[in-house]
């Protein structure tokens, strides 16, 4: 395979990704799925996964409409029959049937949407996932069926959720085990909160990490009544209107997911995955959830990034004021 055109630097970001991350061995079948924009970066890592395994394959497809799109079914039964799957498509394949089926017959798979030279890069990237497992694992353990998930952000606006029922995912930014996803350089624990059960309103000062939006200026508020968002205000809110009610479905404007993010060295950007994993920052995912625990099958997600917030589970103080707690 030749070498592909990135810098020392990103090669060294691919390299991280394959032989920490994935933790990928010499025996292991190995899928890079990428589309026409991220081609190039599909290439670093498909190069770099052939140092240590002889059988990788590199496809690439049409671009995806939105984040959990199906991708096509040839490349769905090519997961299939993968022991590990780096999704480098721009928008995520995270949230996809295909994923799940995927990861349910042992696929260990990296979801990395929106990747470019620079995340491959960034400090971010270097961080030491494999020693933040622990507390990973810890803050996944508390929003495990939690009766009361409690969100305070902007002056005092709060939302209400619930996970009872629902088993927290532990997500440090490697694959432990077969059938983990990873998502680096985000390193977060997460829930799929119960559908109907969310209630109030938050404010959105992070990114909402799409084309659309991206890192924010401005705040935006969303209001949510039964789980579901039923208005939304601010300054760019005719943009986030239109995503979540331009939607075919109402599904895609339930509260699906919530998610604290663990990674010491990333910083608020605009990029989903640096956000999303950003130490002390707080996602809402909007859309689909049954990949992660919940019941909500719609092809749509979208996730809604938060700083400096407060969060309690069950009553206990887990993050204030966007500063992790003990737990």
């Amino acid at each position: 395979m030749s070498q592909p055109a990135l810098s020392r630097d990103a090669i060294g970001g691919c390299k991280i990704l394959v032989q920490t991350c994935a933790a990928l061995l010499v025996d292991e079948r190995v899928t890079v799925v990428s589309d026409p924009d991220t081609v190039e970066i599909g290439e670093g890592i498909a190069s770099a996964a052939s140092e240590v395994a002889e059988d990788v394959t590199h496809r690439t497809i049409d671009a995806l409409l939105v984040h959990g799109q199906e991708p096509p079914a040839d490349v769905a039964a090519q997961m299939a029959r993968s022991h590990v799957i780096f999704g480098v498509t721009r928008l995520s394949m995270a949230h996809t049937q295909a994923r799940l089926s995927a990861s349910e017959e042992g696929a260990r798979y990296l979801s990395l949407p929106d990747y470019s030279e620079a995340v491959l890069e960034s400090q971010a990237l270097r961080a030491d996932f494999r020693g933040l497992t622990v507390e990973a694992e810890s803050v996944a353990g508390a929003l495990s069926n939690a009766t009361e998930i409690v969100l305070y952000t902007g002056e005092g606006q709060r939302l209400v959720c619930s996970s009872e029922g629902r088993q927290g995912n532990s997500a440090p930014g490697w694959c432990p085990s077969p059938g983990s996803l990873a998502s680096p350089p985000d390193s977060e624990a997460n829930v799929a909160v119960v559908e109907d059960r969310s209630e109030g309103v938050f404010v959105v000062n992070g990114s909402i990490p799409c084309p659309e939006l991206g890192l924010l200026q401005a705040e935006i508020e969303l209001f949510v009544r039964d789980g579901l968002v039923t208005d939304i205000r601010g300054e760019r809110s005719e943009a986030l209107r239109s995503l979540l009610f331009g939607q075919s479905s109402s599904k895609a404007r339930i509260i699906a997911e919530f998610g604290i993010g663990l990674n010491p060295s990333a910083s608020l950007c605009g990029v989903m995955l640096e956000d999303e994993g950003c130490r002390g920052t707080v996602h809402l995912g909007v859309g689909g959830n049954a990949t992660v625990g919940g019941k909500n099958e719609v092809a749509f997600h979208l996730d809604h990034v938060v700083g400096d917030a407060t969060v309690e589970i069950d009553g206990q103080v887990i993050v204030e004021n966007g500063t992790l707690k003990g737990i």
